[in-house]
């Protein structure tokens, strides 16, 4: 049996945000259907906030993340949805298989990593 990935989604009307908690196992297959999730999530409303929390793994591909950060980047460059902001663990969890992670290690070492159009920037969390 593959390992399955786990999401809860609250919808926060009054902050105009829809959070996106992941546990379970983030894979390069199972980041997929995350993305189609936050897709749809970012479809909502207009200027609409979406941070994925995946600070909550037991399985963590760092490919699985970096195929992530470049579909919602390619998707915000296109101007397709609302402002998404990745919640990767502080510091690296000890499950995190594959090569290479999003933007180098500093993504698989804890960041938030926020796109724009013009720009990806990497801030620290706190996990």
């Amino acid at each position: 049996m593959s390992p399955k990935l786990s999401v809860l989604v609250h919808v926060d009307p009054d902050d105009r945000r829809v959070i996106i908690k992941v546990t379970g196992a983030l894979t390069t297959v199972s980041q997929q259907g995350l993305y189609l999730l936050i897709r749809r999530a970012r479809a909502l409303t207009p200027g609409i906030e979406v941070p994925v929390d995946l600070t909550g793994p037991t399985r963590f591909e760092a490919a699985g993340a970096r195929l992530l950060q470049e579909a919602l980047h390619r998707a915000e460059l296109t101007g397709r949805g609302a402002h998404v902001r990745l919640l990767l663990p502080q510091p690296a969890p000890t499950t995190i298989t594959g090569a290479g992670a999003p933007d180098g290690a500093g993504a698989a070492q804890g960041a938030a990593v926020r796109f724009s159009p013009a720009q990806v920037s990497i801030a620290e969390v706190a996990a």
